[in-house]
C-alpha cells in the first residue's frame, strides 16, 4: 500500500488469534439480515419498494426506504459480509503459519462445526410446528384481510405437516449439501458456505505458498464469475484480502487514517444503496448487478475495519463482541422465532388489542429481536460452542497425525453466517 494512502503506522497489528472486530462485524450483519427479513414478513412494500401498499407510504417514508439507507437493511449485503469474512477467517491462521496441517484440521472440521447448529436449528422449528407455535399463516390472513394485500413472504413458510425423519435429514444433509430446507429457508447460504470454504482450503493447500498465486486470484475470479457462481468471488476475494492483511501485519506495518476508513465504510453502504433493483432476488449463485454491488460493498467495509484501529477498537466493545459471538445462532433461529413469537405477538396486538398495524408490526418487530437474541446465546451456549469442541477432539482422536499435538488455537472454524 502506498504511503500517499496509508496513514502512518499507530499501533502494532495482533500477529495471532482471532480479529475480535470482525466477529462484531458478522454480529451486526446477522443483527440486519434478523431486521431484513422482518420488515419482509411485516412491511414487505417498504423492503421491495413495490406492491399496491407501497403508494399508500408517505413521500418521506417512500424516500427513506429508496435512499442509499436502505443498505442497512438489505439481507443479500450481509450474506455478502458474511461470505467474504469466511473466505478471510478461514485464511487467517494458514497465512500467519504456514502450516498444511492448519488446513487439514479446517477441512475435517468445518462440516460437522456447521450441521450441528443448522441440525438444530431444523429441530427447534419441526419442535415448534408440532406443538402448534408457528402462527405465521394465521397473521398472513390477519393482515391479507385488513390491509387488502398479499404477504406472500411470511405465507410462504411452515404450510406442510412436519416429519420428524424429514427433518433429521434435511438438517444434516439435505440443507448444508443441496439449500433444501422448508424447516429452515434460510439455509439455503449453508450449501455455499460448504462450497466456499472448500474452495478456500483446496486453494490455499495447492497455491498457498506460491509465488505467483496473485495469477491464481485472478484466474479463479474470473472463472467464477463466468460459470455464475458469484457468491464464491466473495470468498475468494476475502482470502486475498486475508493474504494482503497479513503481508501488511509482517512487512508494510500500515493502518489507515480514521477519516478515510470511515470514508470506505460510508462508500461501501452507499454502493449497495444505489444498486437497481430490489434484494429479493431468487436464492442462486447467478451473476447480476445486485450482487456485485454488494461484493464490492463488503470489500471496502472490511478493508476499512481491517486496517483501522479506532474502528477496531470501537468493534471491539463488550455488548458488539456479544453480538458476534452468537451471530450463527442468531441467524440460524430468527426464521422460526418470526413465525412463531413474532407472529403471535401481531395477532394479538392487532387482532385482540386492536392496534394499528405499523404500531402491532413494530412491537412484534421487538418481541422478534428480543427473542432471537436470547435464542442466539442458548444455541451459542448449549450448541454452537459443542460443535466446535466436538469437531477439533473427533479430528485430533481420529485424523490428526500422531506426531500433531494441541490444535493451535485460530480463526479457522469461525461462526458461519
Amino acid at each position: 500500500m502506498k504511503n500517499g494512502i496509508a496513514g502512518q503506522v499507530t499501533a502494532t497489528l495482533p500477529v495471532a488469534g482471532k480479529i475480535e472486530a470482525f466477529e462484531s462485524v458478522r454480529g451486526l450483519a446477522s443483527f440486519a439480515v434478523l431486521i431484513a427479513h422482518t420488515c419482509l414478513a411485516f412491511w414487505p412494500a417498504f423492503y421491495m419498494r413495490s406492491g399496491p401498499l407501497w403508494d399508500g407510504y408517505s413521500s418521506t417514508v417512500r424516500w427513506f426506504a429508496s435512499s442509499p439507507a436502505r443498505s442497512l437493511w438489505d439481507g443479500h449485503f450481509a450474506v455478502s459480509i458474511f461470505f467474504v469474512l469466511s473466505g478471510f477467517v478461514l485464511s487467517l491462521s494458514y497465512f500467519r503459519t504456514r502450516s498444511a496441517e492448519v488446513l487439514a484440521s479446517g477441512a475435517a472440521r468445518r462440516y460437522l462445526r456447521l450441521m450441528l447448529p443448522a441440525l438444530a436449528s431444523v429441530l427447534l422449528a419441526y419442535l415448534f410446528m408440532r406443538t402448534g407455535a408457528m402462527h405465521n399463516q394465521a397473521a398472513v390472513q390477519l393482515m391479507d384481510t385488513t390491509l387488502g394485500a398479499p404477504h406472500s413472504w411470511l405465507a410462504q413458510y411452515y404450510n406442510f405437516p412436519p416429519r420428524l425423519l424429514n427433518a433429521l435429514r434435511e438438517g444434516s444433509c439435505d440443507a448444508l449439501l443441496t439449500g433444501v430446507s422448508y424447516y429452515n429457508g434460510f439455509l439455503w447460504t449453508m450449501p455455499v458456505e460448504i462450497a466456499g470454504s472448500f474452495f478456500v482450503f483446496a486453494f490455499l493447500s495447492l497455491f498457498g505458498q506460491a509465488r505467483g498465486r496473485s495469477v491464481f486470484y485472478v484466474a479463479f475470479s474470473l472463472l467464477f464469475t463466468y460459470i455464475d457462481r458469484f457468491f464464491l468471488v466473495d470468498f475468494l476475494l476475502g482470502m486475498m484480502m486475508c493474504d494482503l492483511y497479513v503481508r501488511n501485519e509482517t512487512t508494510w506495518k500500515r493502518t489507515l487514517p480514521l477519516p478515510i476508513a470511515l470514508t470506505l465504510v460510508l462508500l461501501g453502504f452507499w454502493i449497495v444503496g444505489i444498486k437497481p433493483g430490489d434484494t429479493t432476488s431468487p436464492h442462486d449463485y447467478a451473476v447480476n448487478h445486485d450482487y456485485v454491488h454488494e461484493t464490492v460493498g463488503a470489500v471496502l467495509v472490511l478493508t476499512g475495519v481491517a486496517l483501522t484501529p479506532a474502528l477496531r477498537r470501537f468493534l471491539e466493545a463488550g455488548r458488539l463482541r456479544f453480538l458476534g459471538k452468537v451471530s450463527f445462532g442468531l441467524y440460524l433461529v430468527h426464521l422460526p422465532v418470526i413465525c412463531s413469537a413474532g407472529s403471535f405477538a401481531y395477532i394479538r396486538f392487532c387482532g385482540t388489542l386492536g392496534m394499528s398495524h405499523h404500531v402491532g408490526a413494530a412491537l412484534a418487530l421487538l418481541v422478534c429481536v428480543v427473542i432471537s437474541v436470547l435464542g442466539a446465546w442458548v444455541v451459542y451456549t448449549v450448541v454452537d460452542r459443542a460443535a466446535i469442541r466436538l469437531s477439533k477432539t473427533l479430528y485430533q482422536r481420529m485424523i490428526a497425525p500422531p506426531e500433531s499435538g494441541r490444535q493451535p488455537r485460530d480463526g479457522l472454524v469461525g461462526r458461519a453466517a
